[in-house]
């Protein structure tokens, strides 16, 4: 396990670093380094090592997280790994603006646009259970553990808007969206399928 300073980072270049941000999904669709890859991690708890050989640069909130983060993969036999001293902030002061990608936070209200104008695909993230009761007409319906096995059904050039219940799932389904290389997602980060309920919106019965 070896720490790099901000420089050292910078001077990197395209040298074939796999870039793991661990900060939670709420931050991380607020602003990352593209092309990294959101794994929150929270010490204490069982760190999935990177299914991958290539060299791990794990960045943080701080430093210190990103150093346990980064101890946590190389206990558990990945090697070689590295970890940015340095908080998150200091990346985004040194690095160009275009560095960097984000999603669009949207308020529920933006589900009735984009399902009357067709502005792109309409994300369901929310577990069986929840998606029995209807999903919004035209919505293509994914449970959150079952995302990542499903991206092929997306395209990642085409505009995606996640949506959940209340907003927790769909936070983190844009991170991995984000994560693995969407480039026009937008989220309901608060509020969602509740909300459509509340107002008494037509809903479509899933089938099969």
């Amino acid at each position: 396990m070896f720490a790099m300073s901000i420089e050292d980072f910078i001077n990197m270049g395209n040298e074939p670093y796999r870039v793991v941000d661990v900060r939670q999904p709420a931050l991380f669709i607020l602003g990352h380094l593209r092309g990294s890859q959101n794994a929150p991690f929270e010490p204490g708890r069982t760190i999935e090592a990177p299914g991958t050989s290539r060299p791990t640069m794990v960045i943080g909130i701080a430093g210190l997280i990103a150093r346990r983060a980064a101890q946590a993969w190389s206990d558990a036999g990945h090697s070689p790994v590295y970890y940015l001293d340095a908080p998150f902030q200091a990346l985004e002061r040194a690095l160009p603006r275009e560095r960097f990608a984000r999603a669009t936070v949207v308020e529920p209200d933006a589900l009735v646009d984009w399902q009357q104008h067709g502005r792109g695909v309409l994300l369901d993230v929310r577990l069986a259970d929840d998606v029995r009761r209807g999903v919004i007409p035209g919505s293509l319906a994914i449970p959150l553990p079952d995302l990542v096995a499903n991206l092929g059904r997306l395209a990642s050039s085409q505009p995606v808007l996640a949506y959940c219940g209340s907003g927790s799932k769909a936070v983190q389904a844009a991170a991995q969206l984000l994560s693995h290389g969407f480039s026009h997602v937008s989220v309901v980060a608060s509020g969602g399928m509740d909300n459509w309920y509340r107002a008494g919106r037509p809903v479509e019965v899933l089938h099969g």
